[in-house]
């Protein structure tokens, strides 16, 4: 049995004759002599390995002091002193001290320390306890047993005493040694050696109490009487048994070489008579191997004694207050072995008297945090009655006065202020300067000090506190995703434990402010038990917030009202289109012309009445008319558009044949950069001709990009695409987020970086060789969204396509041509589309010359003063140019003699299939020349980091369109 735990309560009643204490007012009628209690916050020189802090820490103390014919001397002034907010009992020197004035003569004193929540409750109303046989009798509530237990963490454990004095005229101090009113069950398992390598896991373990159980307070109840009661405890668990028997049949007492397993509060277990002869039973539930056994552990007395083990359910062990019994099973294949130690909590008292004298510590334990690079120190204060001085320094059993066995943690010169032999009192300060970063396990440093003949000993802990945190390795795309960071936190001091860490502050401005988490976090875990290696945990960024400066400069721009896009709302003469620009809200008209069939106010009969090749042009119904306008429209139509309610057309046609026009409106709620086609039917809904309405930033005053072709000669190409719509683009962002370690304070700051990026490379239209109208432009692996009547909500899905057979000869030539005027928005899959004619887009084209001027026709895709170009003009984008694609736009540079001009990769369209190919990739662009009766010619295309020139592909290809002014 070990005695080795000290659990001291210091008692010392004096007799002040004729003195009044100024603390004190002296209750009525009492007499003669002062009781004084001077109690510390923890049990005194309590530090036997065996006690948990819980089973040390002194919360409350109720105090009842009765006289000779056991009538209560102090009532009403029984509870020592009341809870601070902290809830500890103590004060400005962390003592509990009381006085009570009493009459001289013999004192039975009984101290109740931590009572549990009923018996507390009982207790603060001392008339019940008037005579102390009442108080005698006192039994702990059993219904209460399982919160006072719960409540040790923060209440400490019921501890009592009773000490008999005589109060007399000169000091007299006597010792109580406190006793717990509960025992302790350690429950500890090792494998023996015919389960080497077995796999053990303990899954419960349930204390089944087979004997009476009755606790007083003084140990005065009768425990032989009264019928007992019989329950259960039971705890769930996933402890795997680690511990080996060394050798088969070895026998061990000692816990390290067991696996800890759990341990039970419980009340005193006494045998009842001839009926009650069952030992208490700690009953396993073991997987070996993933088998689970239920195996019973008996308390018993086989068990007990050196060298001895047994398991036997009839030998019973009663069971006591104020001892711990430590059961260490052995499992084997088919049964268990038990041995048994019963340890002691209480402590020898000090040594000698102490009449009259006291010696106070302001700290028994002080632990020394070592954290993030701070310095660390602090003091005690050290009083006392008599003269103070120093003992030794002790250190994992081994002791010194000039401090050489410390620790390389704690040397000696980081302790100043030793209590020299001159003073009473003193304050020395220890401290650690500097980071120590030795992350060993540290033991306790314990200094001793004398004052007379009482000793004291103040333990120093290290500990050293670790606290990393990593940001996600590389910053999250704009889109949003989940990364993982990582957090490492734990201590290192006389063992090695996580430590609790909280992450509840952002900052989104650098760190000038911080706040909750923001919405932008969509997850993150905010606090973690801590750990000893990096552990990881989720943090996700939803997609960042996208700018758009194009739209912003449309929705910004002042609205207009019948604005006519032929004229430029009358600013020049008439020049008409296919394509029409939009740079702000409101209503606009365009006339029913064909084409470009006036230009300068002038019929442009050259754009559909050429010389060669094709003569005249058609519309829908048949040649184009001498005035080049479009008669018998009826109605207007919106035939799709690419970006919701961007377009709208009701009650679109005023004026008559021949100054009919058409009107439609771009809603200020609306407009963005987008495309539409738009038509006018005859009665029998029949197209008779359609525009593409292009609404961009862009304006046709807008400087054209020069750039020189092989021959040196300039071009002016349009900025952009025919049809181009900027992608959004969404800028960087970062969030910052401090973490504090809750032990040390420590505190660290992640930053999660959000990556700039935009949604896609931009888009334009897609134009099949000869045709006038676009289709719409793609996304990278789908198309872009578009909307017509039948989809209102907007769809991604194909658009219409069908195949206009040819024989290669006029007449089948003409039906494919008025095909695609009659069905703008469906796309044609014969591969050589007419197969006949070279001048749908230059009128004058019949044979190929470098350098010859185009002659825009009717069926020119491209607005005013633009044309679509010859192939000479793309003749620069070679060799002699340099060139490269840039990866975050996906956009082919060209450069040549200090110009430069972008071609983004925006993919192509299928010539027998609606599929958009290669997007962010390369891509084709049409010239205005054909390269043979079934195909049109590219002025540029790249693909693979290859540029190719003047390449013959199939007409109904679908590619985009650069145009050049004239």
């Amino acid at each position: 049995m070990q005695t080795k735990n000290i659990l001291l309560i210091t008692l010392y009643l004096m007799i002040l004759s004729g003195c009044v204490w100024e603390s004190y007012a002296p209750e009525e009628g009492k007499g003669d002599a002062n009781i004084g209690m001077e109690l510390s916050t923890y049990a005194v020189n309590s530090g036997d390995a065996n006690a948990l802090e819980h089973e040390l820490i002194i919360k409350k103390a109720y105090v009842f002091i009765y006289n000779a014919a056991g009538v209560l001397e102090n009532a009403g002034k029984t509870k020592v002193s009341t809870l601070t907010s902290t809830g500890e009992v103590i004060d400005a020197a962390k003592k509990l001290n009381a006085t009570w004035r009493v009459i001289g003569g013999n004192k039975d004193i009984y101290v109740v320390v931590n009572p549990g929540r009923i018996m507390s409750e009982r207790l603060e109303h001392p008339a019940i306890f008037s005579d102390k046989t009442t108080l005698e009798n006192v039994v702990i509530n059993e219904e209460a047993f399982a919160e006072d237990v719960s409540a040790f963490a923060d209440s400490g454990m019921v501890m009592t005493t009773k000490i008999s004095a005589f109060a007399v005229s000169s000091d007299t101090t006597v010792q109580a040694v406190v006793k717990r009113r509960h025992g302790r069950i350690d429950l500890s398992v090792r494998k023996a050696k015919d389960l080497e390598g077995a796999t053990v896991i303990v899954k419960s373990v349930k204390l089944k109490k087979g004997q009476t159980h009755m606790t007083d307070l003084f140990d005065f109840a009768d425990h032989l009487t009264g019928a007992g009661r019989h329950f259960e405890e039971t705890k769930s668990m996933t402890d795997t048994v680690t511990a080996q028997q060394a050798t088969a049949g070895s026998w061990s007492g000692t816990a390290s070489d067991y696996t800890a397993i759990t341990r039970f509060y419980t009340f005193e277990y006494h045998k009842n008579g001839p009926t009650d002869t069952l030992s208490a039973c700690l009953e396993m539930t073991v997987s070996v191997n993933g088998v689970d056994k239920v195996i019973p552990v008996y308390i018993c007395t086989t068990a007990q004694g050196a060298n001895q083990t047994g398991n036997d359910a009839n030998k019973p062990v009663w069971v006591k207050a104020n001892t711990i019994y430590r059961v260490m099973a052995t499992l084997t294949k088919g049964t268990v072995d038990v041995a048994l130690n019963i340890l002691d909590w209480n402590d020898q008292p000090i040594n000698g008297d102490i009449p009259g004298h006291y010696f106070n510590a302001s700290r028994n334990k002080i632990d020394l945090m070592i954290a993030d690079g701070a310095s660390y120190s602090t003091t005690f204060d050290l009083r006392a009655s008599d003269t103070i001085s120093f003992i030794e320094y002790e250190y994992e059993g081994t002791t010194s006065i000039d401090g050489s066995n410390l620790p390389a943690w704690l040397p000696a010169a980081n302790i100043t202020g030793m209590p020299s032999t001159t003073g009473t009192s003193k304050t020395a300060t220890i401290g650690v300067t500097g980071v120590y970063d030795d992350l060993a396990i540290k033991k306790p440093v314990y200094i001793w000090f004398r004052a007379g003949n009482i000793k004291k000993r103040i333990q120093i802990n290290c500990t050293n506190y670790v606290f990393e945190v990593a940001a996600p390795a590389s910053g999250y795309v704009y889109s949003g995703e989940t990364k993982q960071y990582q957090v490492t936190s734990y201590k290192v001091g006389d063992a090695q434990a996580p430590v609790e860490w909280t992450a509840v502050e952002f900052s989104t401005d650098g760190g000038t402010t911080w706040s909750a988490k923001p919405s932008c976090i969509t997850a993150f875990t905010e606090s973690g038990a801590g750990s000893t290696t990096a552990t990881p945990y989720n943090a996700a960024l939803a997609k960042s917030i996208g700018t758009n400066v194009h739209n912003t400069t449309l929705q910004t721009a002042t609205s207009v009202s019948n604005y006519d896009l032929s004229t430029n709302e009358g600013t020049t003469q008439q020049n008409t289109a296919n394509c029409y620009i939009v740079n702000a809200p409101g209503t606009y008209s365009l006339p029913l012309v064909y084409g470009n069939a006036i230009s300068a106010d002038t019929v442009n009969t050259s754009a559909f009445k050429p010389e060669v090749g094709l003569n005249p042009f058609f519309g829908a119904k048949g040649v184009i008319p001498d005035d080049g306008k479009i008669a018998d429209a009826t109605n207007a139509v919106l035939v799709w558009q690419d970006a919701k309610e961007l377009v709208s057309v009701t009650a679109a046609l005023s004026g008559t044949y021949p100054n009919q026009k058409l009107t439609f409106t771009v809603p200020a709620a609306n407009i963005c950069q987008g495309n539409a086609v738009v038509a006018v039917r005859n009665a029998s809904n029949e197209v008779l001709w359609s525009w593409h309405i292009w609404v961009t930033d862009y304006k046709l005053t807008d400087p054209a990009k020069s750039f020189e072709n092989a021959a040196n000669v300039t071009y002016s190409f349009m900025p952009v695409n025919l049809g181009w719509c900027d992608p959004t683009t969404y800028p960087a962002r970062s969030i910052k987020v401090r973490f504090t370690q809750e032990e040390s304070g420590t505190q660290k700051i992640m930053t999660l970086n959000q990556l700039a990026g935009q949604e896609n490379i931009g888009n334009s239209p897609y134009y099949q060789w000869g045709r006038k109208d676009p289709f719409v432009g793609a996304l990278a692996g789908v198309n872009k969204t578009w909307y017509n009547a039948a989809n209102p909500s907007g769809t991604t899905a194909d658009q219409a396509v069908a195949s206009w057979p040819v024989d290669n000869s006029a007449t089948t030539a003409q039906a494919v041509i008025q095909n695609g005027i009659l069905n703008p928005g469906t796309y044609c899959t014969n591969s050589s589309m007419d197969g006949f004619y070279y001048n749908l887009w230059d009128a004058d084209y019949s044979v190929y010359i470098a350098g010859d001027p185009v002659v825009k026709s009717v069926y020119d895709p491209s607005p005013a003063g633009y044309h679509v170009p010859n192939p000479d003009a793309f003749t620069g984008f070679s060799a002699a140019a340099s060139s490269s694609c840039d990866p975050t736009t996906q956009s082919w540079t060209f450069s040549k003699n200090g110009n430069t001009i972008y071609f983004p990769a925006v993919g192509t369209r299928g010539y027998a299939f609606f599929v958009a190919t290669n997007v962010c990739v390369g891509s084709n662009y049409w010239s205005a020349v054909a390269g043979s009766l079934g195909s049109g010619c590219t002025g540029v295309a790249f693909y693979g980091g290859v540029v190719y020139l003047s390449d013959g592909n199939l007409r109904s290809w679908g590619f985009p369109v650069r145009p050049v002014r004239y």
